[in-house]
């Protein structure tokens, strides 16, 4: 069971996301014949921030989360707790709920101590784009700083690090910190090797070219058609979409109207289409005043 539980995480950060689900759902099927509720709790929770969300089916993967949470009070398990709760908040981020995302996060990690490193980190990552999202940004940098550390100090996953580091620098970027490190950034596309994280990783890039200064303007524009082909071609949905609303910005600094609700209609209709309410209702007020 084990080796499919692997096996699926490695299919998913290659953007095989169907057969990821498939393994994901055996393994579920598994525990729940062997009478072990806190372990399929937690292949729901897998199953829903690593197939499930990344492909699109966010329906499907906030119904995942919310019966992880179910079983995981069930079972009284912290560890089935924190990872369910964590991966709740995640089904929030991608159907762009974030202050909801973030009250389940934070109550993941009331368990933190039993969650293994690796969610931990992974989870703090997220906790911080959030943050950034929300524009909290002195939040952003101690949730992304905290991530950073445990992967560093436990030398977990370089490609988890170096993205770690992408989004802590955008966020302070965004912060009208100046503080960049133009060698790491080709360095880490250079060292990815999590497809599944590319489109999030070429639009964070772009965002911080964007802010910068208005010289770095085409660069910004190259990594956000990079983030849109390769999230068109792997339907990575919600990040996809998402590139399309940092493309608008671009064209919203140069002054170029028609092109705003150009980019921010294709990034409306993807994320309609994979059930991100939250991102769809805030993006159709931002279309309404361009209107």
């Amino acid at each position: 069971m084990l080796a499919g539980y692997y096996y699926a995480g490695a299919l998913a950060f290659n953007c095989e996301f169907d057969r990821a689900e498939q393994y994901l759902r055996k393994c579920y099927d598994i525990n729940m014949l062997a009478g072990s509720i806190r372990g399929a709790s937690a292949m729901l929770s897998t199953l829903a921030f690593a197939a499930l969300a990344p492909a699109g089916k966010l329906g499907e993967a906030f119904r995942a989360t919310e019966e992880a949470i179910e079983l995981a009070e069930k079972s009284g398990d912290v560890f089935s707790k924190g990872t369910a709760y964590v991966s709740h908040g995640l089904s929030y981020y991608f159907k762009g709920f974030l202050p909801e995302a973030e009250i389940q996060m934070l109550k993941g990690f009331e368990f933190s101590n039993a969650i293994p490193l690796y969610w931990y980190a992974y989870a703090r990552l997220f906790l911080g784009v959030v943050y950034s999202e929300m524009g909290i940004f002195s939040k952003a940098k101690e949730s992304l700083q905290n991530a950073i550390t445990v992967l560093t100090e436990n030398g977990l996953n370089p490609s988890l690090l170096n993205y770690g580091k992408i989004a802590l620098m955008r966020t302070k970027v965004m912060n009208n910190e100046k503080d960049i490190d133009w060698d790491f950034l080709s360095l880490a596309v250079d060292n990815n090797k999590l497809r599944a994280f590319e489109p999030l990783l070429f639009r964070h890039l772009g965002d911080i070219f964007l802010h910068t200064d208005d010289e770095h303007a085409a660069e910004a524009e190259r990594w956000y058609c990079r983030a849109i082909e390769v999230g068109e071609k792997s339907w990575i949905a919600p990040h996809w979409g998402l590139a399309y609303v940092s493309y608008a910005e671009l064209f919203r600094r140069k002054g170029e109207g028609s092109k705003v609700r150009e980019q921010l209609g294709k990034a409306i209709e993807i994320l309609k289409e994979c059930g991100a309410d939250g991102w769809v209702r805030k993006y159709e007020k931002e279309m309404a005043k361009l209107t």
